[in-house]
């Protein structure tokens, strides 16, 4: 566990003024849970054997965040979602699924790229898709028809279980803007993925980077609400807390999406951390996916803090 904390008492007060001025709406709280075990993943496609979810039900996790790729799907001519509304059914009716909305398990998630419908996709979509893709997640997890969360524009969220944890929920692709090279992963044709990563890789290998002026991660709206939650007292009170991005943050691999192609927002994320938590008992752990494999981050002295990657369910 990575410990975030201002080493001034000027930090502190600093924090604890803002905390009294930003109320920030809970999109859940969990007042009487007892938090023992989290479970989260990414990518599963309907095409392969479901069994791991028969296991999730088996370890018994108090929460299970699905942290993007609940399902893979493409847009048709980019204006239609049937496809990705017809596996969200597909996964939701599934036997093994429905067991495990039985239980006690609090299930709670955000897309990534898959499930918006496009590899690689960013704000070039057609805001209707985002739109229509944000709400079929949203009914996938059975989100109220009069939430706050259907009115907002991007899929990211932030839960509390108990007093002691905070989950903040990113979502790292309506508003993020294009890599330097803009990704043709999106085109249908053989291998444009892996080209569109060698590409990645060679803009990395060069030292070339997105315009900071120019680009974004997660979009001027979302970076606002993601600045009051750090200065609420959800924030300030949590012991733990878990900030979910589909994307990986801290990975050096230039093959993959990651925040690495946006250095400057990846700092931007860190500092505007670093400055809110005053507490050497406060505890920051990031959960990441889509790049079909687990990987353990560990910070360098520029960063600091710990991320796991989940990613392959199927």
């Amino acid at each position: 566990q990575t410990q975030f904390y201002s080493n001034t008492m000027f930090a502190f007060l600093f924090n604890l003024c803002f905390a009294c001025v930003f109320s920030v709406t809970l999109d859940s709280h969990h007042k009487d849970i007892h938090v023992e075990r989290i479970a989260f993943g990414s990518c599963s496609n309907h095409r392969f054997p479901l069994d791991y979810i028969d296991n999730i039900v088996k370890i018994k996790p108090d929460v299970f965040l699905w942290t993007g790729d609940i399902v893979y799907g493409k847009t048709k001519h980019g204006t239609d979602l049937k496809n990705i509304r017809e596996n969200y059914q597909r996964l939701k009716s599934h036997p093994s699924y429905q067991q495990l909305l039985a239980s006690d398990i609090i299930i709670e998630g955000v897309y990534d790229d898959h499930d918006i419908g496009m590899n690689d996709a960013d704000n070039r979509l057609l805001r209707s898709i985002q739109n229509e893709a944000q709400q079929l997640l949203l009914d996938f997890l059975d989100v109220d028809s009069a939430s706050n969360r259907r009115q907002r524009n991007g899929a990211y969220a932030v839960h509390k279980l108990g007093d002691d944890i905070l989950i903040i929920m990113l979502d790292t692709r309506t508003h993020r803007s294009p890599t330097i090279i803009p990704s043709i992963g999106k085109w249908e044709f053989p291998f444009m993925a892996w080209i569109a990563s060698y590409l990645r890789y060679l803009t990395a290998y060069f030292g070339f980077v997105s315009d900071e002026s120019t680009t974004t991660v997660l979009g001027h709206e979302q970076w606002d609400w993601f600045q009051e939650i750090l200065h609420s007292h959800h924030f300030q009170s949590s012991k733990l807390v878990l900030v979910v991005s589909g994307t990986q943050i801290f990975t050096s691999n230039p093959y993959f999406e990651s925040w690495g192609h946006f250095p400057a927002e990846r700092m931007k994320l860190v500092n505007m951390i670093q400055a809110a938590v005053a507490s050497p008992q406060q505890h920051i752990l990031f959960v990441s996916g889509d790049v079909h494999h687990a990987e353990l981050l560990y910070g360098n002295a520029e960063y600091g803090p710990l991320e796991v990657t989940s990613s392959g369910l199927t």
